[in-house]
């Protein structure tokens, strides 16, 4: 029986696990937690390392024997995986370290594909990235070099002093390595561009135009694909993606990159993941898109075998949501109608958080309580559903 070693032991990572149980593999999982993570149940086993940690992972490998290694909606992970499988020789159908490196960091990347981001430096002093700057058009966006998840994200309107300071070591706190990205807001239409390369064949599988909360804070609401930006746009949008994977060498596994539409119509990248994405787009959305098992493929990768490549897609719709609060407390229960479900064509629909737990307004994605989707055979319908089924939905809390 082969093992698999899942990193991260959140919500995303409860459909991988359960997925190599279903192709008759030993899961174990790993993350950090006090108590048992939410994921935890699900594996075999999991053991409580920081998924950053290469070396703890490598060390757990060994032990348990690991045929490979796997991780969905988390980049940092990426280059733990890397960095094992090449110590191991697992498999050679995955991110190389040094690629994953620079996939990852975003001080990395912005050295090899300037020309696809938005204007900006990347900066260890908070004094130095306020005196550069000045050279910036604001409104400007800070975040950590090595950050993800939308945690350590401030945007700022002008370059007042204090507030800016506080957005630097906002980031600065939230990053491994201790570096802070400062670039020009792309105020414009958001969407994430999802791919998975087989020995450098590029399958671009989905062009998902996205919600975003408001600023201060950037935080994905939905999703929705095939995007309704126009042709043009779309080949420009495939140029960038191609472009960025073939420059930093990315030759196996997958890729999402969020972008932006900036002023003047080009797509502009803000972030690059590695990996596959979280929430529903890569555990059940592609997979029904393409009738292609994103995640088995996925696995086969980690461990040296050849997944099938993707078909044709069907002329279907899809998207998803994501409900937060807009005020903290103790979460009481989530509320909806099985009948609002029905008429709305709702599926996967998937609590978040405990009942119990302590909840925060909108401050990065952990602050999402709920996820649902739906699908259509227009994207105005498939909109529809997903706003009529959002304002249904009741959020109650202790007293």
């Amino acid at each position: 029986m082969k093992t698999i070693i899942i990193l991260g032991l959140t919500y995303n990572q409860i459909p991988l696990i359960k997925k190599v149980k279903e192709l008759g593999y030993r899961a174990l999982a790993i993350g950090v937690g006090g108590t048992e993570p939410v994921a935890a149940k699900y594996a075999d086993a999991w053991f409580s390392i920081d998924t950053s940690d290469k070396e703890a992972v490598l060390e757990l490998a060994i032990k348990e024997k690991a045929d490979g290694l796997i991780t969905c909606g988390t980049s940092t992970a990426i280059c733990t995986i890397a960095y094992v499988t090449e110590k191991l020789s697992l498999s050679d159908k995955v991110i190389s370290y040094d690629v994953s490196l620079n996939a990852v960091y975003k001080d990395r990347f912005r050295g090899i594909i300037p020309e696809l981001l938005p204007k900006g430096f990347f900066s260890s002093t908070f004094e130095d990235a306020f005196d550069k700057s000045e050279n910036l058009s604001f409104p400007v966006i800070l975040k950590p070099a090595d950050g993800g998840g939308g945690k350590g994200v401030t945007i700022i309107e002008n370059n007042q002093k204090n507030i800016f300071e506080k957005a630097f070591h906002h980031a600065y706190d939230f990053s491994y390595n201790k570096s802070v990205i400062v670039e020009e807001f792309v105020d414009g239409q958001v969407f994430g561009a999802e791919s998975i390369i087989l020995d450098g064949k590029i399958y671009l599988l989905a062009i998902a135009d996205k919600i975003i909360s408001p600023p201060p804070h950037c935080v994905t609401l939905g999703v929705a694909f095939p995007s309704k930006l126009p042709e043009d746009t779309i080949k420009k949008i495939e140029k960038v993606n191609t472009d960025a994977i073939n420059k930093l060498g990315i030759k196996w596994g997958m890729t999402h990159i969020d972008m932006a539409i900036n002023r003047n119509g080009e797509p502009k990248i803000f972030d690059i993941g590695p990996r596959m994405a979280g929430g529903l787009i890569a555990s059940k959305l592609i997979p029904e898109k393409y009738n292609y098992d994103l995640y088995k493929a996925a696995i086969q990768l980690s461990t040296g075998e050849m997944p099938d490549s993707p078909q044709q897609p069907n002329e279907l719709y899809y998207g998803s949501r994501f409900i937060t609060s807009s005020k903290p407390g103790i979460l009481k229960s989530i509320f909806y109608n099985d009948e609002d479900v029905n008429k709305y064509k709702i599926e996967n629909i998937r609590q978040l958080v405990l009942n119990g737990s302590e909840i925060s307004n909108i401050k990065d994605d952990s602050s999402r309580l709920m996820i649902f989707s739906s699908k259509a055979d227009s994207y105005e319908k498939l909109i529809s559903n997903l706003d009529n089924f959002s304002n249904k939905i009741s959020i109650e809390f202790n007293e």
